[in-house]
């Protein structure tokens, strides 16, 4: 029995052929075209983004180059978005605010926009299994209000059911060839009892984020197995180079895995950045420097956040295999209308103009609750401890946890 929808469909195109051909002899050119559209909606691929019985593509039809948005991602289920990042200052007003869901019971852990310009949402919800979920929403240039995702990516197929852990997750988009990239921690094995299972960790490969295809329960298209690597882990994806860089904090330092596009398995990495200002994992020795986010620029650049509000900048990135890389140790300096207090580092974010927006949140309830993120102008020219060129807050009307920064450019 035939139960797929596209199979249905176009079997019921071919049973009626006959008279289809009969019409099409006695239409022009006009008719030819409408032939062609019947023709893919009833196989399944229609024009224009609607697919029928597989979740829509949607799509956005601004030119993020043109005016870039910037999307802040929330402990309290919310996007908020900002146009013109490059301008913002003080206490701008939010363009936008997307509430996914509850905030009591769900986190965006992650965002980003794809090349039809979809908004990706990592959700995890606030349950002792960690289970997480993609969202995919039609439009990111209009994401306001609760809105109902186009296409929801979860289920025990995915991987994200349960085996995630309460430690850290990344998430990050190689734009140009469609491919998003998860970090996740994995299920212990047979033989494995000894280890942490917050310490395996995998990356689950998905291509394809802006075909209907990427939908419901499905299976990454590959998974890359790295083993015991540490509780905490952070990734970077170079689209330029075609390499992920994982920031580890159990050895302190950046495993480089290329030809990342077609890599599965249980690989080493190719090459390997270390440098003993990363600290150690002693106390005493550096300890402080926990890895907090990294991010790649690209023009092979890595920028290494840690939570002591330090940020590492490595040029050549590509080219580096070495236990004593060349780094630029940098010290954002939090403004005193700020005040060091309300502002823990969270995640770093650096655009194609050089410029670095540094976002950090309070650890504790402050009145009024607000999200900072500390702004520098060509970024690779800085050293020692530098002086944000501007800053602005954010305010969502209650108290949040800044997850990730990102801007679709």
């Amino acid at each position: 029995m035939i139960t797929d929808a596209k199979s249905r469909g176009r079997i019921a195109f071919f049973r009626h052929l006959p008279t289809l051909e009969l019409l099409m002899k006695r239409m022009k050119s006009v008719g030819t075209v409408l032939f062609v559209i019947v023709f893919c909606c009833m196989a399944g691929d229609c024009p224009g983004g609607a697919i029928i019985g597989g979740g829509e593509t949607g799509g956005s039809d601004r030119d993020f180059s043109a005016l870039p948005r910037l999307f802040i991602s929330t402990g309290r289920a919310s996007v908020a978005a900002l146009d013109s990042p490059g301008s913002l200052e003080g206490m701008p007003a939010i363009n936008e605010l997307l509430k996914t869901e509850d905030g009591e019971v769900e986190e965006v852990e992650s965002v980003a926009v794809n090349g039809i310009g979809n908004l990706i949402a990592m959700i995890s919800f606030a349950e002792i299994s960690r289970t997480r979920e993609i969202r995919v929403y039609r439009d990111a240039a209009a994401i306001d209000g609760e809105q109902t995702p186009v296409r929801v990516v979860s289920g025990d197929a995915t991987r994200l059911n349960g085996s995630i852990g309460g430690l850290s997750m990344d998430m990050k988009l190689d734009k140009q060839r469609d491919i998003l990239y998860v970090f996740i921690a994995r299920e212990r094995e047979a033989g494995e009892d000894n280890l942490r299972r917050d310490e395996l960790r995998e990356i689950l490969v998905f291509e394809g984020t802006s075909q209907a295809s990427f939908n419901g329960n499905i299976a990454p298209n590959r998974v890359i197995d790295l083993g015991e690597l540490s509780q905490v882990g952070f990734m970077a994806v170079d689209s330029a180079n075609n390499t992920i860089y994982v920031a580890s904090n159990r050895n302190r330092r950046i495993l480089a895995f290329d030809n990342a596009s077609t890599l599965e398995g249980t690989p080493a990495p190719d090459r390997i950045i270390d440098n003993e200002g990363f600290g150690t994992t002693f106390l005493g020795q550096g300890s402080e420097l926990l890895f907090q986010a990294i991010a790649a620029d690209g023009t092979d650049t890595l920028y290494l956040y840690t939570a002591n509000n330090r940020l590492f900048v490595i040029e050549n990135a590509s080219t580096l295999d070495s236990e004593n890389a060349p780094v630029e140790l940098l010290i954002p300096l939090v403004p005193n209308e700020i005040g060091f207090e309300n502002f823990t580092p969270q995640d770093v974010y650096v655009d194609g103009n050089g410029t670095a927006y540094v976002m950090g949140g309070p650890d504790l309830n402050p009145i009024p609750p607000n999200i900072t993120v500390l702004v520098f102008d060509d970024i690779k020219s800085q050293s020692g401890g530098i002086v944000s060129d501007r800053w602005f807050r954010i305010d969502i009307n209650e108290f949040v946890r800044p997850e990730a920064i990102r801007i679709a450019e």
